[in-house]
Parts: structure tokens; C-alpha cells; sequence
């Protein structure tokens, strides 16, 4: 990794935020990478606008830096800027390799759910965003990422497989299949996939046979799974230190698509989730 890169973390002394910033110390120790701790002060948290008094964000920031105290040979600088958290949090990670946020952090008065702030810099970031939560299984040693037709997923692989080379863990593409149209699954959503069982076979060894010339240190096993796409991924997480899905864009689409797959997997996922765009 490049010693100029680095990944932002969006930080607010939360439990989910504190474990959000010890997950990204301990990846930027491996990709050799800095960190950028942002923390946000919008105005829509203060209780009848009153602001809140410096020594609520200097604790914060000392929080923030106990975390890091642990990691010495990682570099950090922490950053508070004002405004709407989505699009601060978004800006911070402008030329970042990745945004990383909790999955349940919160304001400084009550709780920011998953479907407001983490749920939106994952739509609305130009980086990969992580949103960390406890693993199922901890210290799993497998990488899950879904894989399809479509581009988002052939990112969605490459950042996989360039974690997995830092990270040493497994690779295992998922790709789902369903023999005819059905109705809605139990996540709401209804499968995307359609063709024979042999043809999404020989597509995956195709795609599992190019991720393993293209990244030789890394084991790669592909499987197809018999259910709706949303599903086999968060089945598969519960058994990963972290899931990879792709996303469809920053446009007007990108509402509905990212609902699709990436909603339900973000909502559901029993480990670390990566959106790729």
C-alpha cells in the first residue's frame, strides 16, 4: 500500500464508533496506511441549539486517541469539522482507499439508526465504505463477496481479494441462483439471478479461475448457492470476518439498487459489511 494513502473513519466516542476505529487501526496497520478520524459536529444534534461545551469533543478526541495509543505504528490525525454528517463524512473520504463508520453509532443526543447515517454515506461516498459491527464469528479467517454480472461486482471482488492479501484470509464468491422466478424471499427482496445451475457454475470458475491469477497469494473458493442473493450473503456472514457487496452508483437509481442486495445485507449481515461502488 501506498505510505500516502489513508482511510477515514467517521468517530463519535460511541461503542459502535470505538469499535469501528480499532477495526480500521488494526487494518491500517497491515495496508500500512494513515488515518483520518473525522469527527462531525452538526448542528441538528444540539438540544434547543444550544451547543455543546469543548470538553465534550476534547473527551471525544482523547477517546479517540487511547484507541489509536494501542497501534504505535500507525500514523492518525483527527479531524472535527461542522456540518451534515453524511456529507462531511462523505467529503472526509473523498481520496481515501476507504470510509469506514459503525454500524449503530451515535449522535451526541441519542442514537444515529443504520438507516440514516451509515446506510447513506454507503450510498452517497466515491470510496468503499465499511460498516463495522461484531462479528458472529470472530476471527473467522474468510472473506465473503457476492459476484455477478454486472461491473459493481467486479469491484466488489478486487477489494476482496486486495483485503484478503494484507489480511491473509480466505476468499469464498458467492454467487446465488434460483431455478425459475419465485415470490419474495424473507428479506422482502425478490432474486436477480436467472439460467441454469450449470451456467452460473461454469461463470463463477470462470471468475474464481481470473481472481486467482490476478491475486496467486490469496485461496479463493467460489460456490453457487441455491437461494436469493441477499440471503446467501448474510447466511455466509455468519461465518466471515467480512462481507463485500456491490453497489450500483451514486445516482438516481442507486435508491432502488442499493436496496436490492446491499440494504438488506447492511441491515442483516452477522459481520463487517463492505460496499463497493
Amino acid at each position: 500500500m501506498s505510505t500516502n494513502a489513508f482511510i477515514a473513519v467517521g468517530y463519535d466516542g460511541s461503542p459502535d464508533a470505538r469499535a469501528a476505529l480499532s477495526w480500521v487501526a488494526e487494518v491500517a496497520t497491515l495496508r500500512k496506511e494513515a488515518i483520518v478520524v473525522t469527527i462531525v459536529v452538526d448542528g441538528k444534534d444540539n438540544p434547543r441549539g444550544v451547543g455543546w461545551p469543548e470538553s465534550w469533543w476534547a473527551d471525544i478526541e482523547d477517546s479517540a486517541r487511547d484507541i489509536l495509543g494501542d497501534f504505535p505504528r500507525v500514523e492518525y490525525r483527527l479531524a472535527r469539522v461542522a456540518g451534515n454528517k453524511v456529507e462531511m463524512l462523505s467529503e472526509a473520504a473523498r481520496d481515501a482507499s476507504m470510509l469506514v463508520v459503525g454500524s449503530h453509532g451515535h449522535s451526541v443526543v441519542g442514537q444515529v439508526f443504520i438507516g440514516s447515517v451509515s446506510q447513506a454515506v454507503a450510498r452517497h461516498a466515491a470510496s468503499p465504505v465499511v460498516v463495522v459491527r461484531e462479528p458472529q464469528t470472530p476471527y473467522a479467517g474468510r472473506i465473503v463477496v457476492g459476484s455477478d454480472a454486472g461491473e459493481p461486482s467486479t469491484r466488489a471482488l478486487e477489494f476482496a481479494c486486495t483485503m484478503a492479501e494484507v489480511t491473509g484470509d480466505k476468499v469464498a464468491v458467492i454467487r446465488a441462483w434460483q431455478p425459475a422466478t419465485v415470490p419474495q424471499d424473507r428479506y422482502g427482496y425478490a432474486p436477480l439471478t436467472t439460467g441454469s445451475l450449470e451456467v452460473h457454475q461454469a461463470r463463477l470458475e470462470v471468475t474464481v479461475e481470473q481472481l486467482a491469477a490476478a491475486h496467486p497469494t490469496v485461496a479463493i473458493q467460489g460456490d453457487v448457492v441455491e437461494t436469493s442473493p441477499a440471503r446467501a450473503l448474510v447466511d455466509a456472514s455468519a461465518s466471515a470476518s467480512l462481507v463485500v457487496v456491490g453497489s450500483h452508483g451514486r445516482n438516481a437509481v442507486a435508491e432502488v439498487m442499493l436496496g436490492s442486495v446491499s440494504h438488506a445485507v447492511l441491515h442483516r449481515a452477522h459481520c463487517p459489511v463492505a460496499v463497493v461502488e
